[in-house]
């Protein structure tokens, strides 16, 4: 394995591990033992998480090209995991929690908004819906089903059978 896909793979394992697993082991503790200050620290965690998850796309854009940046995007993040920096806590009382709770009506209404003109487009397809949701289960299951039988040479009888079923089910929905 080149070292460019081995220092990814490593990467993105340990960012998984520091952004959701370890986070999400120490949230899911917090609320078993009911302590409403840690799980208010965690909450801030995820909030200041998930904006940092929206605005990734364009600080990655701006910053990439820096040396070290993955390097210190992980040590970053290794600092707002780690509950004694408290640099989730201080990122959601100095810059998230001000902006938004400007801006709180105008989120609410576009939030309710938003969840009314969904719940109408559900109404309006709930029937078209119902009838393919079954569809949209099985045939992704049904095609990577035909796919490894394929791959690891299993009988290829049941694969065209599989085939064909999934075939005419298809024809169905046109």
């Amino acid at each position: 394995m080149p070292i460019a896909a081995t220092a990814s793979l490593v990467y993105s394992m340990l960012f998984a591990t520091f952004a959701y697993l370890l986070p999400g082991y120490q949230t899911f503790k917090a609320v078993e033992r009911k302590s409403s200050d840690d799980v208010r620290e965690w909450a801030c965690y995820w909030t200041v998480l998930a904006t940092l998850y929206c605005l990734q796309p364009f600080i990655d854009l701006l910053a990439s090209w820096l040396p070290f940046y993955y390097l210190a995007k992980l040590g970053f993040l290794l600092g707002l995991w780690y509950p004694s920096t408290k640099w989730a806590q201080y990122l959601y009382a100095r810059g998230f929690s001000p902006l938004v709770s400007s801006y709180e009506a105008d989120i609410d209404k576009l939030y309710m908004d938003g969840r009314t003109k969904l719940a109408d487009l559900m109404g309006q397809h709930a029937s078209t819906l119902k009838g393919h949701s079954l569809t949209l289960l099985i045939l992704p299951a049904a095609t990577s089903l035909i796919s490894l039988l394929l791959r690891h040479s299993f009988t290829l009888q049941l694969a065209d059978l599989l085939a064909d079923l999934m075939g005419q089910h298809a024809s169905t929905l046109k």
